[in-house]
């Protein structure tokens, strides 16, 4: 077998070993999330990280990223809110509270009230409850993520992720939990004080979060491997002209 050959198969073989192990480990779920409006605190959203495993969940936290600036002048960053472990076979209830921005109880209710009750808006809906803050709140979306213990990954467990909102999410339709209508208008029904429950908005996957990049440590090793290989390409000596093209 030839040099460069060999090198070919090492860096195939790598590239393998590293798509069949993402393929592996990344995606599976291990948890679900599902959420609720004003259900343990008035007119305030929630949502409740099912862990049903034999493993809690360390370094658990969640980004919230406005994706429906409205009409009000508020911070358009994401905010991150760490949260408390979750004990393997527990829920755990998230519920909205003073941490500002997008995690405000009441959250709806704190961008003023700024255009006409009569408003309807391009979801079909206006503001119907007779409180003063019709508003375009906008809606948001989470990215959870956490450190599942599972020895079976490593001492230092897996990253597990998830990533939905009121319009993508895993029930495959619009869910008013954060108490807002499709377009981010507020006082509409979706403000609902019934405080139902949804069912499952999102399954917790092993692995990073589906928007982020790969890791850092594996564009690493795969680099290296070409960049031997190119390495051997350019001190590989010429081939002597065939007998056919010699002039």
């Amino acid at each position: 077998m030839t040099i460069m050959k060999a090198c070919w198969l090492s860096v195939s073989a790598l590239a393998l070993s590293l798509s069949l192990g993402s393929l592996a480990v990344a995606g599976t779920p291990v948890a679900t999330i599902s959420g609720g409006y004003d259900e343990d605190s008035y007119d305030t959203p929630e949502l409740i990280i099912n862990d049903t495993t034999n493993y809690a969940f360390s370094n658990v936290q969640m980004v919230l990223t406005p994706y429906q600036p409205g009409t009000d002048d508020y911070t358009t960053a994401a905010q991150t809110v760490a949260l408390s472990d979750v004990s393997a076979n527990t829920s755990n209830e998230v519920i909205w509270g003073s941490g500002g921005a997008f995690f405000s109880n009441d959250f709806d209710d704190h961008w003023g009230n700024n255009i006409p009750t009569s408003t309807i808006d391009s979801a079909g809906y206006s503001c119907v409850q007779p409180y003063p803050y019709c508003t375009f709140a906008g809606n948001f979306s989470v990215t959870f993520t956490a450190t599942w213990n599972n020895p079976a990954y490593g001492p230092n467990g897996v990253e597990i992720s998830s990533v939905f909102s009121p319009t993508s999410n895993a029930t495959g339709g619009f869910v008013g939990w954060e108490g807002l209508d499709p377009d981010g208008l507020a006082e509409t029904v979706f403000d609902d004080h019934s405080g139902a429950i949804t069912g499952t908005l999102a399954y917790i996957n092993i692995g990073p979060p589906a928007s982020a990049a790969p890791e850092p440590a594996s564009w690493a090793l795969m680099l290296s491997g070409i960049g031997l290989l190119g390495m051997i390409l350019r001190r590989r000596p010429a081939s002597a002209p065939s007998p056919l093209t010699a002039g």
